[in-house]
């Protein structure tokens, strides 16, 4: 029997320079909508998973809408950390440029997972790849590469200074009729119908000191980077779809405080009755979700030394450490130093 196929997604965030960029020419963003299968009001939630695999379809059907030949390059070069989500904020919290990048590389799945970033050093290089994941029927399309290449150009001139050029890029496409703006904008050679996506950059621009550089903020930000990757790599798991759905969306939502039952039911499309009524019917309540969620989180949040008991129960949504530590001594019958101690002896 053949291997299921993996699922393509793209998070929403970081398609949101499509809707900025048909807003500002004037065109409307409903025939996006309708191609990404997604409502206005779900504009809201970056984090919110789309479907990959018709990506080319929506860079064509952008380039119809506006005439832009140039479309995706013009789009990527409006990125801004924002729309990377939680690894955004975790990127302007390192130290270093190369501090960052090696999130990047460790974290892009919270992005989408229909490309893969690649990294090596030749000489004084660092070359930083991209490629269509081995899963697409087909290559991503020129608009999609440009998209991606100038958006990370543009973010690695807000982070590492304006003046920042890369020393060389190449892309697996033929030219456009006019790529004067590529040049200008990359300000280096651009090579084109070249074996491989690449960006040249100089070694030295990794060790670039960060203003934004932030060890603690940095540590509580990676968790959560760690525990959305685990949902989306399975770790949030349930038998039934919609206890499972509930279940992700209260981790995904933990770090912005707990999310009520309206909330669910708002990003679900349903009412809080509903939603409530379906989960009893699994043998379930929202409460009990969002209990069983905290607790998940609680365990994995305490495996990482760097976290203090203060940042885990902030995390958790706990606005007194007495709170969480009563919670925790319920969970798993002994306290979070117990906990603690139990596991570094183990």
């Amino acid at each position: 029997m053949a291997e299921p196929q993996e699922k393509l997604y793209v998070a929403l965030g970081y398609l949101r320079p499509m809707f900025d960029y048909l807003i500002q020419q004037g065109q409307e963003i409903q025939p996006l909508l309708d191609e990404l299968g997604i409502q206005e009001s779900q504009l809201s939630d970056p984090d919110l998973l789309l479907d990959d695999s018709n990506s080319n379809e929506v860079f064509e059907l952008v380039e119809q809408l506006t005439g832009d030949p140039n479309v995706g390059f013009n789009m990527g070069r409006s990125m801004q950390v924002a729309h990377l989500g939680v690894l955004g904020m975790l990127v302007i919290s390192c130290d270093t440029v190369s501090d960052a990048f090696d999130l990047v590389l460790r974290y892009q799945d919270l992005l989408g997972n229909g490309g893969v970033v690649t990294q090596r050093q030749e000489g004084d290089q660092m070359i930083i790849g991209f490629e269509s994941h081995s899963a697409r029927t087909e290559p991503y399309c020129r608009h999609n590469d440009e998209f991606c290449f100038a958006g990370w150009i543009n973010i690695g001139k807000m982070i590492g200074g304006a003046s920042y050029s890369p020393s060389r890029v190449c892309l697996a496409h033929e030219p456009p009729e006019d790529d004067s703006a590529q040049r200008e904008f990359f300000g280096c050679p651009v090579e084109y119908n070249a074996p491989a996506n690449e960006i040249y950059v100089a070694a030295e621009f990794g060790k670039i000191k960060l203003f934004g550089g932030n060890p603690q903020l940095k540590g509580v930000l990676e968790a959560q980077a760690k525990q959305r990757l685990q949902a989306l790599q399975g770790a949030q798991t349930d038998a039934d779809p919609v206890v499972a759905k509930a279940k992700q969306f209260i981790a995904d939502s933990m770090a912005y405080g707990i999310p009520s039952v309206d909330d669910a039911a708002e990003q679900f499309h349903t009412s809080a009755r509903t939603l409530q009524r379906q989960l009893e019917a699994a043998g379930k309540g929202y409460k009990e979700l969002v209990d069983e969620v905290r607790a998940d989180l609680a365990s994995k949040y305490m495996r990482d030394a760097e976290l203090s008991l203060l940042d885990v129960a902030l995390m958790l949504g706990f606005s007194e450490q007495s709170s969480f530590q009563r919670a925790f001594k319920r969970w798993f019958d002994q306290t979070p130093g117990q906990f603690r101690t139990a596991m570094q002896a183990s």
